[in-house]
């Protein structure tokens, strides 16, 4: 939601002319942004994916023979957990320059 605000400071997509006459808008608008997803993909996100490898661990240890045949499935969210988890990782590496860019060499 509010990432589609901010993309209305791009200077090749956005409106024309409004981060010249509202720059202050954008770092504000950014501010929110950055920590917000900061704030999901960097605390959030890690507590959910914690719980998500508990309860597989537990359906993986469990004797019940319907779980075991769905044991390829909990693989696959397995798998697509720890993507997401790489990919997130990622894009706050990348926002971190931008922060300090915006904000501490202002």
């Amino acid at each position: 939601f509010v990432l589609g605000f901010v993309s209305n400071y791009d200077p090749n997509k956005g409106v024309e002319g409004l981060y010249q006459e509202s720059p202050e808008g954008f770092r504000i608008l950014f501010g929110l942004f950055a920590f917000l997803f900061v704030t999901l993909r960097g605390i959030l996100w890690p507590l959910v994916v914690t719980y998500s490898y508990r309860d597989l661990h537990t359906v993986w240890n469990s004797d019940s023979a319907t779980l075991k045949a769905r044991k390829a499935s909990t693989i696959l969210i397995c798998s697509g957990i720890t993507a997401l988890t790489v990919l997130q990782l990622m894009w706050v590496v990348q926002l971190l320059p931008m922060i300090y860019h915006l904000y501490f060499k202002y």
